[in-house]
Parts: C-alpha cells; sequence; structure tokens
C-alpha cells in the first residue's frame, strides 16, 4: 500500500499507525516467549515417554515444524520493524510511510510463504486429527478435505498478485482465503468434539464431567484458533480497514499477531495436555494417549494392559467403543 507524502493522514492517524506497528511488534516477542516455553515443555514430555510409533512421530514432526515457521515469521517481523524505525527513522513521516509500505518485496514473499505453511500445515494435523478420530473414514471427511483443498487454492492465486494495483483484489481475495480456512478448521473442530462427546455419552459420564469435557473438547479442538480466525476474516472483509488510521485498520496488525501464534500453538497445546494427561492419569475412565485420544471404559483399563495397539474391546453388555487419534 503506497502512501505518497503529500498525501497523508492527520497527525494523530499516522501516530496510531506507528503505535500499532509497534506494539503488535512487542505482542508478538511476549507471545512468542509463551510459545517457546509451551513448546519445550511439550517436547520434553513428549521425548520423557518410553516408545514410538508413526502417529506420535507426525505428531512431534508437524508441532516442530509449525514452531520453525511461526519463529521465522518471527524473525521477519523483527526486520520489518527494523527497517521502518532505524533504516528509515529519520522523522515522523518516514517511519509513518515504512510501517505502512513495510520492507523489501523478497521480504514479503517469504512472509507470504511461511504464513502459507503455518496455516496449511495447522488445518492438515487437525484434519488427520479428525480422520483418526472417525476411524479413518474419507466420507466424513470429505467436506473439511474440500474446503481444505479450495484453501489451497485461493492461497495460491492469491499469491500470484504482486500488482500494487491490484491491492482490492488481493484484499478481497485475502478475505475469501480467511474465510475458507475458518471453515476448514470449525468443521474439522467439530467432527472432532461430536466425536469425542459422543464416547463420553457412551461411558456414561456425569453431568458435571460432562460440561468439564466439553471445556476440554474446545481446547483441545482449536476452538480459540478457529474463533481468531474468524475474527480476522471479518476484520479484513469490511472496507473500513482499509482506511489508514482507522480501529479496524489498527486492530488488524493485533489479530494478524494472534493468529500467527496461535496458529502453532493451538496443536502444541493440545499434544501437551494429551502427554501430561498419558504420563499423570492412568486410571480414569477417559484416556488420552501421546497418539491422540484414545476412549476406553474404567472396565477396559482393568482387563487391559495399556497398549497403543490395544483396541479396548469388552464382552458382552460392557463393550464400549474405543477412539484412536
Amino acid at each position: 500500500m503506497s502512501v505518497p507524502v503529500e498525501d497523508l493522514p492527520s497527525l494523530s492517524r499516522q501516530i496510531s499507525t506507528i503505535s500499532a506497528n509497534l506494539n503488535s511488534s512487542m505482542a508478538l516477542n511476549f507471545l512468542m516467549g509463551i510459545y517457546t516455553m509451551v513448546y519445550a515443555g511439550t517436547m520434553y514430555l513428549y521425548l520423557s515417554r518410553k516408545g514410538a510409533h508413526a502417529h506420535r512421530r507426525v505428531v512431534i514432526s508437524a508441532i516442530t515444524v509449525l514452531y520453525l515457521i511461526s519463529f521465522f515469521i518471527f524473525v521477519l517481523e523483527w526486520f520489518f520493524l527494523e527497517f521502518s524505525f532505524v533504516t528509515n527513522g529519520d522523522s515522523r513521516v518516514t517511519i509513518f510511510v515504512a510501517s505502512v509500505e513495510g520492507g523489501p518485496f523478497w521480504a514479503f514473499v517469504i512472509l507470504e510463504i511461511l504464513t502459507f505453511a503455518l496455516f496449511v500445515i495447522s488445518d492438515a494435523l487437525l484434519i488427520w486429527r479428525s480422520f483418526h478420530v472417525w476411524g479413518r473414514s474419507l466420507r466424513i471427511i470429505s467436506i473439511p478435505v474440500f474446503f481444505f483443498v479450495v484453501e489451497i487454492a485461493v492461497m495460491a492465486f492469491k499469491g500470484g498478485i504482486v500488482d500494487a494495483a491490484q491491492a482490492a483484489l488481493e484484499s478481497n481475495i485475502r478475505s475469501a482465503q480467511l474465510f475458507v480456512s475458518s471453515g476448514t478448521t470449525i468443521m474439522a473442530t467439530s467432527l472432532i468434539a461430536y466425536r469425542i462427546y459422543s464416547a463420553s455419552q457412551w461411558n456414561g459420564t456425569s453431568s458435571k464431567g460432562r460440561f468439564k469435557h466439553t471445556v476440554v473438547i474446545l481446547v483441545e479442538s482449536a476452538a480459540v484458533y478457529s474463533l481468531v480466525f474468524l475474527v480476522d476474516a471479518i476484520i479484513t472483509v469490511i472496507p473500513a480497514t482499509q482506511t489508514i488510521g482507522s480501529f479496524l485498520c489498527i486492530a488488524q496488525p493485533y489479530t494478524q499477531v494472534v493468529l500467527t501464534i496461535v496458529g502453532g500453538l493451538a496443536p502444541t497445546v493440545i499434544v501437551a495436555r494429551i502427554a501430561h494427561t498419558s504420563v499423570d492419569n492412568t486410571h480414569v475412565s477417559t484416556i488420552t494417549h501421546i497418539s491422540g485420544l484414545n476412549f476406553q471404559s474404567h472396565h477396559t483399563l482393568s482387563q487391559h494392559t495399556d497398549n497403543d495397539g490395544d483396541d479396548g474391546s469388552l464382552t458382552g453388555e460392557e463393550r464400549k467403543p474405543t477412539f484412536d487419534v
């Protein structure tokens, strides 16, 4: 977005834009620190357990790649901040123009690629979990997969727009991409949540326990990620966001920072909770294996050994469903 010096907005709007650029970068620093601690703790929980199988290797690889992508985005944002306040720090006007126009073209290309990879891997991991929750049923996950393919196509088309004159078109495509991505996440999340809730019904969970379990479902199914995605999509599609210095224009850098971190943090928190539960809670009616979510009745635990390959089957009236992710 180019801003001619002779057509600058009011002083208050310039200050608001500069402030949003600086403070959103500081927020990214803070959130990246939290993400790093969560990732390190998750890796410790994962690697301290004995045994491994293909599911666990997929999960650990995915959360590691997500962390590295978020870290590289963090480095790029640091570069953009230095570009605005150091390289172009001669005056408030030069800082403002640099904050709006951003850095070199190559940096934007790398940022687009990293953002694309972050969203794709996060949604792919969520769909992968849905696939295993529903007993590897391709029919059940066909709709999330369709949204996922459309998401990739829209992102690829958006990445092909490099002409500044097509800024409006790029903004519209980005809005569409955000809505499709949020749809992918929400649909995969809903499938996981419904399947887990159905399992709790089979296991005869009490009303209080069912409520608590539902809260865990929402956290584990990346509900926060879906919400942030939807908010950013709504902000992007509103025309007022394109007005420099407006409330929505100022809010967008913050939502994008949160989305960047939550995109990798949400799956990592899920894995951390799974690993912690698997280590500390081995005698509860609903257990969680390191490979995902594996629901078994209390009777199953008393009759079978704790084995990732165990199907948790019972005989007669005690038989309860088991879902392995």
